[in-house]
């Protein structure tokens, strides 16, 4: 997902994500016995499935450590944009649709502007400026819609789905490890 032309989340951030998926479910995976070690034998090392579990909780520790680190620099850089505060930072494009609507926007405004003469506005002033609402309504209606999938990628797949998917597998980890 991208806002004003840059990705929400950093490439660092997404590699994180990955990890912390990856590793937290072949974890939970492991904890209920869906993967089990041949001969306990992994990368050609024996290893008991409890010197397993430990790596692998201290690999899911350390990539959720690293993950939220990357994450708050994330956020960071959105509250630099001011979307997170829910204050507007003036800067309006940000999505390809928008952009279309500012120009129709815009060519009503060059149109009034230029109809007006001696005797006054040219035309129906009151439709042009109709036009002019309902293009402000729709171009608010999308920044809604884009302002909630904004905060539902952010802030649920980046953040809230990984510690859900991070305390299921210690509370596994602890309750049949």
């Amino acid at each position: 997902m991208r806002f004003q032309g840059e990705p929400v989340l950093s490439r660092q951030t997404h590699s994180s994500l990955r990890l912390v998926y990856i590793s937290t479910f072949t974890g939970i995976l492991f904890q209920l016995e869906w993967i089990s070690l041949a001969d306990n034998i992994v990368f050609g090392l024996s290893v008991t499935p409890e010197k397993l579990e430990w790596i692998l909780s201290a690999g899911i520790f350390a990539f959720f450590i690293g993950h939220i680190v990357n994450w708050l620099g994330d956020r960071i850089s959105l509250n630099g944009w001011d979307v997170i505060g829910g204050k507007d930072s003036g800067n309006a494009h940000f999505d390809s649709g928008s952009k279309t609507n500012f120009k129709k926007i815009y060519e009503i405004f060059d149109k009034i502007n230029l109809k007006f003469n001696e005797s006054g506005f040219e035309g129906d002033l009151n439709y042009k400026i109709s036009d002019l609402m309902k293009l402000l309504n729709k171009f608010q209606d999308d920044k809604s819609k884009f302002t909630f999938m904004l905060h539902l990628y952010f802030w649920g797949f980046a953040l809230f789905f990984p510690i859900l998917a991070v305390i299921y597998y210690f509370h596994l980890a602890l309750s049949y490890g």
